[in-house]
């Protein structure tokens, strides 16, 4: 017995001789059938197009690049059997929406792992110990004279000798109110600076949060609001990954939509969005040469995933002039990441270093295969190397010279992060666009959640459904 959706009604069919649901759906004949375009074939772009599609609407997918998946893509090298992502990624046990989205599309090979994380401190040279790192290829990258101190645990916390004992219960405090209470609506509008000094103390913001959001926001770390630090922790210890890879998620994704009817277009960029003459609310794309049916194609719904600077670069006239103004107010920064493949690991036991060193120039330092076993890699060792900028790094910064390196990329993704300043939640964009038939499912509506793939597959429902309301009410 199938459940079938249709408008508002919900039917249970019995199928049989043969038929199918989308061959039910046919012969009925009761489907409105809009054509929507979907801007990104990311996550959020693939889980539009998996709502939609069940609608029995017609469904296309510009993508600029050869492959789906977006900003947590992957590539394999001779060797390899999983991809590795273009960026680090991972989830927490505690995202359902990607992992329920998972088990709806039958991929089920996740593994769950609790890996070390830690934080990097420079020392005093005359104060080095055992505890110290002084590994020659772990020198090469993070530096001399460093300890890391694991900070997974209110032990650990308590442990931390850099602070005082108050300074570390105030914080143990906090973090656990902020952890298991509820968003206030302070927190969008008061700066995560103003709010930590206050409530932890100086001290705790100036040594535990202060080099980790001035790695990460640089000029912009005392403009950042509460919100962001608060949906921060309300993370997991335990954290998943798809066997295989992001990249192989995403085949598997993309491959199940082709086969109900998705249509996509790879390297095909999106140049001009234009509003069409018709009396009716619709949309021509133009793009290069590479689009499968010309240079044009019309369509009645459009829904966007690019990040909102590029969306106003390619809308002419579509957006009312208060409304481009509104979307000109948000901000984002790039990501530099650098992969290295090394013969033996640069970190010995820890996933996640994150680096809180001043003269560094990096945010933190993730060693992949301390969460993926090296067998995947031809038994070598994944490292990325990341932080936040808006201008790739030099390459006499990332490149290096070792016997021990085998190989190494730079990775620049120009929009990577939206600015949650306290001004943010006043301009973010909704769903839901003052145009008709345009909608945004990008990374501007996960806030105040970070980026990634469970926060995309989230937004990605909310613009389908937004789709399927208005052409509800259309069709009463």
């Amino acid at each position: 017995m199938t459940n079938v959706r249709i408008g508002h009604l919900n039917f249970d069919i019995y199928l049989i001789f043969g038929i199918g649901y989308w061959d039910f759906l046919f012969i009925l004949g009761i489907i409105r059938n809009m054509k929507v375009a979907i801007l990104g074939a990311g996550f959020a772009g693939l889980t539009a197009a998996n709502e939609l599609i069940k609608q029995g609407h017609e469904v296309h997918i510009f993508e600029k690049s050869e492959q789906s998946g977006g900003a947590a893509g992957g590539f394999k090298r001779p060797g390899w059997d999983w991809y590795v992502d273009y960026a680090y990624h991972h989830w927490f046990t505690s995202d359902h929406a990607i992992l329920n989205l998972c088990k709806e599309i039958g991929f089920t090979k996740n593994m769950v792992l609790h890996p070390i994380t830690a934080t990097a401190y420079p020392i005093d040279a005359e104060t080095i110990n055992q505890d110290t790192n002084t590994e020659q290829l772990f020198e090469e990258f993070i530096g001399t004279n460093v300890r890391s101190y694991k900070l997974d645990s209110p032990i650990d916390l308590l442990k931390f000798d850099r602070i005082s004992p108050v300074d570390r219960l105030r914080t143990g405090i906090m973090l656990a109110l902020l952890k298991f209470g509820p968003a206030l609506d302070t927190y969008h509008t008061t700066a995560a600076y103003t709010f930590l000094k206050q409530w932890m103390g100086t001290r705790s913001w100036e040594v535990l949060w202060e080099p980790l959001f001035k790695h990460k926001f640089d000029k912009y770390q005392k403009d950042i609001n509460t919100m962001f630090f608060w949906a921060r922790t309300k993370r997991t210890a335990a954290l998943a990954y798809p066997e295989g890879g992001y990249q192989e998620l995403a085949n598997h994704f993309s491959g199940l939509l082709q086969q109900h009817g998705v249509k996509f277009h790879y390297k095909s960029e999106i140049l001009e969005l234009r509003k069409s003459s018709d009396t009716k609310p619709r949309f021509i794309l133009k793009g290069s040469e590479l689009l499968r049916f010309g240079t044009s194609m019309t369509f009645d719904a459009v829904v966007s995933t690019l990040p909102s600077p590029v969306l106003l670069k390619i809308e002419k006239d579509v957006l009312p002039e208060m409304y481009h103004k509104q979307l000109t107010k948000i901000q984002y920064l790039g990501a530099q990441t650098v992969i290295y493949e090394t013969k033996k690991p640069v970190l010995p036991h820890t996933y996640w270093l994150s680096i809180a060193l001043p003269q560094s120039p990096w945010m933190v330092a993730v060693q992949h295969t301390n969460f993926v076993h090296p067998r995947y890699f031809n038994n070598h060792h994944i490292l990325y190397m990341a932080t936040y900028t808006n201008k790739p790094l030099s390459e006499n910064i990332w490149k290096k010279e070792c016997p021990d390196i085998l190989w190494q990329r730079s990775v620049f993704i120009p929009y990577a992060q939206p600015l949650y300043t306290t001004e943010y939640y006043k301009y973010m964009p909704q769903t839901t666009t003052p145009v008709p038939g345009l909608y945004i499912a990008n990374m501007e509506r996960t806030y105040p959640y970070d980026r990634g793939t469970n926060h995309a597959v989230r937004v990605g429902k909310q613009a389908a459904e937004a789709v399927e309301k208005n052409s509800a009410e259309e069709r009463t």
